[in-house]
């Protein structure tokens, strides 16, 4: 449980780089009810950040591997994906995902599942989510959203 407890407290704290088409954007977690710097997508979205990666062994060559069928299965299913990484605030722990707009719940935490995942990140208007895909169960948090210069 301990373990989890840690797990839980990092993900808590990651941000999260989503590469849209006119430019990246950074979205860190914030206290419930914030919401500021603007979100980029139509009011109503509902945005999931899911990874394929194995967070315990981060220079797998399989992780790639990994990642690149999670966006096979999303194209094969027709559903539009952007890049997208999540990281410790520090930036040293990195991993890659893709962020999804419009999945729906039940299927963004199935496809996390699929990959052995914890959890996933639900964005929306409103809130910053953290949601566990074996059970459902989501923690609430705000969060703050920044262009990002390249």
């Amino acid at each position: 449980m301990r373990e989890k407890n840690a797990r839980w407290s990092a993900y808590r704290s990651a941000v999260v780089r989503i590469e849209l088409s006119d430019g990246p954007v950074l979205v860190e977690p914030r206290p419930a009810g914030e919401a500021d710097g603007g979100f980029p997508f139509v009011d109503g979205a509902t945005v999931h950040i899911i990874t394929a990666y194995d967070s315990a062994s981060l220079d797998d060559p399989r992780n790639d591997l990994r990642l690149s069928e999670l966006k096979d299965v999303l194209d094969d299913l027709e559903i539009d994906w952007v890049d997208a990484v999540g990281a410790d605030p520090e930036w040293r722990h990195q991993e890659p995902s893709v962020a999804v707009l419009d999945l729906g719940d039940e299927r963004a935490r199935r496809i996390g599942l699929r990959y052995q995942q914890d959890a996933i990140f639900r964005w929306t208007a409103h809130s910053w989510e953290l949601v566990d895909c074996a059970s459902g169960a989501s923690e609430t948090m705000g969060w703050h959203c920044t262009r990002v210069d390249v």
